[in-house]
C-alpha cells in the first residue's frame, strides 16, 4: 500500500500534531507500505522517514489559500467550518490531488492504488488521528449565518467573531475543534517527535551570504508579522529593540532574519534596515535550518501571536528566547510548560519573556542583553 499524506494548512499544526502522527504510523505499518509526503516547499527534513516528498507551492490554489489550523480557506473573511469553505476545500484537493498525481505517475507509482490522506479531513487509521476533526453541523450553520452576515456587513467584524467564539465556548458539543487542537488539548502519544536535523550542504552558501565563517559567534533574531487583524494589538517597542540588539552586536554579530513563504496571508519576518546588522534573507527551511544550528543563540520576537517560528529552535535542540507582548502570552496559545515537557525533550527550550519586563527600563534592556550573551544563565523575568 502507498499513503499519500498531504498537510494544507498553518505550519504550527504540522509541526505539532501532523509530520509526528506520520511518523509514528511509519512505525506501526507494513515494511513494504510506501509513504509519500505532499507539502510545502523546503520541508522534507520534518519527513525523513518518507520514501518521497513532493511539493505542492507551485499550485496556484494552494499559494492563494490562507492558511488555517488543519485546512486552508479561500478569504480572509470565511469561517474555517462554513459552506464557503467546505465547497474551497472540495476544489482544493481535486486540483491537488491531480498534480500529485502526475508527480507520482514520475516516479512509477500508481495514483489510483494510493490512499490520500489530507489535512482537512478527519481520518483514523490504526488508532491514530489524523487531521482536523470531524465537523458537525451546528457549527457549520453558525459560521455560514456569521458569514453571511460579514458580507452584508463588514463592519461587524469583531462582534461576529467575539459572539460565535462565546457560542462555542460556552456550548462543548459545537467546539468541535478543541480535540484536535495544538494547545492544552494536543496529544502527544498520537505522535512521534525527534530532533530535526539541519540541512548542513547549504552552509556554504550561508556563509558566502553572510561573507563570514559560520564557525564565528552571532545571534540569529527573527520576528513574526501576518497581514491580517491581529489577536493582540500590543507590539514591541522598536527602540527598545534596537537598543537591546545594539548592546548585544558590541560582543556578538547580529544576523536578523528576513522571511515570508510567498503564500497568502501567511506569516513573514522582517525587521527595519540597520547598518549595524545584518539582514540575511532566507529562501527556505534549509538556510532557516543551517542559521539556527551555527547560531550561538536564538532571540526571537512575535507580535499579533505566537508565532510558529519559534518552534523551530526547540524541535532542533536549541533554545529561544521567545520575547512577546504580555497579552501574547494571554490568548490561550502558549501552553509553554506543556511543551517544553511533553515535545520539545532534545535539549532546547522556549524561554518566554514579556516585552514589557523585557523593555522597561535602560537597566533590565542591559540585564536581558547579558543573559542573552551568557550560555550558562536563564532569565529570573517570569511570563504569568
Amino acid at each position: 500500500m502507498t499513503y499519500v499524506f498531504v498537510f494544507l494548512g498553518e505550519f504550527g499544526y504540522e509541526l505539532f500534531n501532523w509530520q509526528g502522527v506520520i511518523r509514528r504510523f511509519k512505525t506501526m505499518v507494513e515494511p513494504d507500505a510506501r509513504i509519500i509526503i505532499g507539502g510545502r516547499a523546503h520541508l522534507q527534513a520534518f519527513y525523513e522517514f518518507a520514501d518521497a516528498y513532493i511539493e505542492i507551492s507551485s499550485v496556484d490554489i494552494y499559494q492563494q489559500s490562507r492558511a488555517m489550523a488543519y485546512f486552508a480557506l479561500p478569504t480572509v473573511a470565511s469561517s474555517w467550518d462554513s459552506f464557503t469553505a467546505r465547497r474551497f476545500d472540495k476544489t482544493l484537493k481535486a486540483e491537488i490531488k491531480s498534480y500529485l498525481g502526475a508527480r507520482l505517475l514520475e516516479i512509477g507509482i500508481d495514483p489510483p492504488a494510493c490512499k490520500f490522506v489530507f489535512s482537512s479531513d478527519y481520518t483514523e487509521i490504526g488508532g491514530l488521528k489524523f487531521g482536523r476533526p470531524r465537523r458537525r453541523l451546528p457549527g457549520v450553520l453558525i459560521s455560514t449565518l456569521a458569514e453571511s452576515i460579514r458580507s452584508l456587513s463588514p463592519g461587524l467584524d469583531g462582534w461576529l467573531e467575539q459572539t460565535k467564539n462565546s457560542v462555542y465556548q460556552n456550548h462543548n458539543e459545537l467546539n468541535h475543534n478543541r480535540k484536535s487542537s495544538i494547545y492544552e488539548w494536543l496529544d502527544p502519544d498520537n505522535n512521534l517527535y525527534r530532533q530535526i536535523t539541519p540541512d548542513l550542504s547549504v552552509c556554504e552558501t550561508v556563509a558566502e551570504k553572510l561573507g563570514w565563517p559560520l564557525s564565528e559567534p552571532f545571534i540569529l533574531c527573527q520576528t513574526r508579522h501576518r497581514d491580517e487583524s491581529p489577536r493582540s494589538t500590543d507590539l514591541i517597542p522598536t527602540a527598545g529593540l534596537n537598543a537591546l540588539l545594539g548592546q548585544i552586536s558590541q560582543h556578538f554579530r547580529i544576523v536578523l532574519l528576513s522571511f515570508n513563504t510567498g503564500r497568502a496571508m501567511d506569516s513573514y519576518s522582517m525587521f527595519d534596515h540597520n547598518p549595524n546588522f545584518y539582514t540575511y534573507h532566507c529562501s527556505g527551511f534549509p538556510e532557516q535550518s543551517c542559521l539556527i544550528h551555527h547560531a550561538a543563540r536564538c532571540l526571537f520576537f512575535t507580535e499579533g501571536d505566537f508565532g510558529s517560528h519559534i518552534y523551530l529552535p526547540p524541535f532542533m535542540g536549541k533554545e529561544v528566547f521567545a520575547v512577546a507582548p504580555h497579552s501574547v502570552y494571554q490568548l490561550g496559545t502558549t501552553p509553554i510548560d506543556f511543551w517544553n515537557e511533553n515535545v520539545f525533550r532534545f535539549g532546547g527550550q522556549i524561554i518566554p519573556l514579556t516585552a514589557e519586563a523585557s523593555f522597561s527600563s535602560a537597566d533590565a534592556i542591559s540585564a536581558l542583553a547579558q543573559v542573552v550573551m551568557r550560555k550558562d544563565s536563564r532569565p529570573t523575568i517570569e511570563v504569568s
